[in-house]
């Protein structure tokens, strides 16, 4: 089984196809712990917390730290797997580093060709961006993260060319 959770819906990024551009972050909500731990506890074979957003990476690492707590603690085998655009730890590696490299934590990120994915000033985030990002994480965790690619009729001519990126960057893609 897996849990997917949105411990919130601020997001730094004004992606143009996404419902977490228009929220106020300082409005946003926030998944209190609890919520996911009595799910843990109900549902202990749960496998993978699945964390979307927003984007993940809004919450401090301590978030994490403690559903890690909560897991070792209980003695259950459920893994986080935070997909997120991955600016924040471009910009603060090491704030996110002991946490990327824990044995139940995996990354996953997101990207696609054309005006749709922004950042918070509103500029693209162009396929330099991701390299960065990409580089980041290799640098500091060790892997290049897998990537998810959001097609809308804008960008459907830059399938085979998103597919081309992920194969150069010896990674998988997932299109939507």
């Amino acid at each position: 089984m897996e849990l997917i959770i949105k411990p919130t819906e601020a997001c730094n990024f004004k992606c143009t196809f996404c419902s977490s551009t228009d929220i106020d972050p300082k409005k946003a909500k926030l998944l209190d712990h609890d919520y996911i731990f009595k799910f843990l506890k109900r549902y202990p074979h749960t496998r993978t917390i699945i964390v979307n957003g927003g984007d993940p990476l809004m919450m401090k690492p301590n978030y994490y730290w403690k559903i890690i707590e909560f897991l070792d603690k209980h003695n259950l085998p459920a893994t986080l797997s935070l997909t997120t655009n991955l600016w924040p730890f471009l910009m603060k590696p090491l704030k996110w580093k002991e946490l990327f490299n824990h044995p139940r934590v995996g990354v996953s990120t997101s990207f696609q060709y054309g005006g749709g994915r922004l950042k918070g000033d509103y500029s693209d985030f162009t396929e330099e961006d991701f390299w960065k990002c990409s580089d980041a994480m290799l640098e500091h965790v060790g892997y290049r993260p897998t990537f998810i690619s959001v097609i809308v009729e804008e960008n459907e001519d830059t399938v085979i060319q998103t597919v081309e990126l992920a194969k150069k960057m010896d990674i998988v893609c997932k299109v939507n």
